[in-house]
């Protein structure tokens, strides 16, 4: 079965965040709920300048370079709940915060003996031969291929990306505007759970 790498999956939020303010302080007094009052803080460079990362047992938070990220610490619908939550009560304490994007994002690894479904669509030899004279010379050894569904509020990104012998599926939920972190927030559940259906669907073995 395939395998979720919640270190490359998150819920994420483009803006005007202030990282001087969501420090571990102010998380453990809001939101003493979901935010203990100690927890590991990992630094990082990031050009010039260091960011930031604090660790908690559930998630991973992340409020630098205009973007506020949450990285599960796994891949499972009682922390899509608890991430969302948290979200949507960061959001409400700073209201006053310009937003103007938000998403989710879940990829998952596939395992020796696995394919996607989309190679009986589009398999290889075929791409390969579109290229006869590289091919003779060598063979492909990485592609990546896009699929993109515009819906009603918000767009579906479906990613296949082959690296050497590594197969992802990269699976992205993307909102626009002002409203979209509170949309992205309450579809999140729905969306974690839409996404393992269509790893399912997409994944199957040899």
């Amino acid at each position: 079965m395939s395998k979720s790498l919640p270190e490359q999956s998150n819920f994420i939020t483009i803006g005007a965040w202030n990282p001087a303010i969501i420090q571990p302080r102010w998380l453990s007094k809001y939101f003493s709920d979901h935010i203990p009052e100690t927890c590991n803080i990992e630094i990082a460079s990031v050009g010039v300048a260091s960011a930031f990362r604090m660790s908690y047992p559930k998630v991973s938070i992340d409020p630098n370079n205009g973007r506020l990220i949450f990285i599960p610490k796994d891949l499972t619908e009682e922390n899509m709940k608890y991430i969302a939550e948290l979200s949507m009560g960061i959001q409400s304490k700073l209201e006053h915060t310009p937003i103007f994007a938000a998403g989710s994002n879940f990829v998952f690894q596939l395992e020796t003996g696995e394919s996607f479904a989309l190679d009986e669509i589009e398999p290889e030899p075929q791409i390969a031969g579109l290229y006869k004279d590289l091919k003779e010379q060598g063979k492909i050894v990485s592609k990546s291929i896009r699929h993109t569904f515009s819906l009603k509020d918000y767009s579906v990104n479906i990613n296949y990306d082959y690296a050497g012998a590594d197969r992802f599926l990269r699976i992205n939920f993307d909102y626009p505007g002002a409203n979209s972190m509170r949309q992205a927030a309450e579809g999140l559940t729905a969306n974690f759970k839409y996404s393992l259906e269509l790893k399912q669907r997409l994944i199957r073995k040899q």
